[in-house]
């Protein structure tokens, strides 16, 4: 359990570890494939989500581990099922901690986000079969 070893985690700021290192092998990529968080105050805020495992991209003018921008489905809730989603280069070979950030189109955290914040990652080897 990440709480175990994470207590300060919160639902804009997290790390999940995993029980055993993720090794992979050879080129590896990432995309967010659903995500469902949410806030009991009615926010509008275009939210960003980022990740320790992913390489660097340029958004809004910074440069950070993007994983994929979600826009509000109705006021403080934020939910994505992805069809078509976007893999991004995994950055390293073993992974024990997956990071995950949620901020906002300014850069802040999005620390209104209080309620349980649940993301689905994709790995996937490459090239694509």
């Amino acid at each position: 359990m990440s709480l175990k070893y994470y207590p300060n985690n919160s639902s804009f700021r997290y790390c999940s570890h995993l029980n055993s290192p993720l090794i992979l092998e050879g080129r590896w990529k990432v995309a967010l494939v659903e995500a469902f968080l949410s806030s009991s105050s009615p926010s509008h805020e275009l939210l960003y989500i980022s990740s320790n495992i992913c390489d660097d991209s340029i958004i809004e003018g910074r440069k950070e581990s993007f994983l994929r921008r979600l826009s509000p489905n109705s006021p403080g809730q934020w939910k994505a099922v992805i069809q078509s989603p976007h893999y991004i280069d995994v950055k390293m070979n073993e992974i024990l901690d997956i990071d995950l950030y949620v901020k906002t189109e300014s850069g802040d955290w999005a620390s209104f986000l209080d309620e349980a914040t649940t993301v689905t990652l994709h790995l996937k080897a490459f090239p694509f079969l």
